[in-house]
């Protein structure tokens, strides 16, 4: 069937879809706030023009909103797409964002001419305790977890595995957005933004 009469997927699309379909109960819980493809688009914008080998790293990858939008930026700015897809690296703690920004980068990929194949570099991984993968770009949108409710505060457990890990970076109310700030600036590459 010829699909030029028929309106795409955008690849976006899918991490939206994915925080439609959990509960505000797991939003909050996780911190699951998608990045919408304007604003992933507008951030990698602000960043200076990559090189072509610039790998990109997403702590919190989501539904690959802004892996999707440096993606774009590097074919760009000449890159290859079968290139590019190596090129990208994200974990989450959530294993079906995990899937989604597989899925996602997948449609990108076949949107730019690129088979499906295995994307080694995305992966399910607490990017706040586990060693990330040093890269040239960091960008991404962090979960948004309140330390002042409930649904959204860290266990005993966790607040001590973040503390050992963390040291004096972690308080009693530090919100993970402020650690993942400094996990990516832990992975970036010297000479990297």
């Amino acid at each position: 069937r010829d699909r030029t009469d028929e309106t795409p997927v955008s690849p976006f699309a899918l991490g939206r879809a994915y925080e439609l379909l959990l509960t505000p109960k797991n939003r909050r819980k996780t911190g699951a706030h998608l990045t919408p493809e304007d604003v992933a688009r507008n951030l990698v914008a602000m960043m200076p023009s990559p090189a072509l080998g610039d790998t990109v790293l997403d702590p919190a990858v989501g539904g690959a909103a802004f892996l999707i939008a440096a993606a774009d930026q590097l074919v760009g700015a000449g890159a290859s797409p079968a290139a590019v897809l190596g090129q990208l690296f994200g974990v989450d703690i959530d294993p079906g964002a995990v899937a989604v920004a597989e899925a996602a980068l997948t449609l990108w990929g076949l949107d730019n001419g690129v088979g499906a194949q295995r994307l080694p570099n995305i992966g399910q991984a607490d990017g706040l305790l586990e060693a990330l993968p040093r890269a040239s770009r960091v960008v991404g949108n962090p979960p948004f977890l309140n330390q002042l409710r409930s649904s959204s505060a860290h266990t005993a457990r966790r607040r001590s595995a973040l503390r050992e890990k963390w040291g004096e970076l972690v308080g009693t109310y530090t919100d993970d957005a402020w650690l993942v700030l400094a996990a990516g600036l832990d992975a970036l590459e010297r000479d990297g933004m």
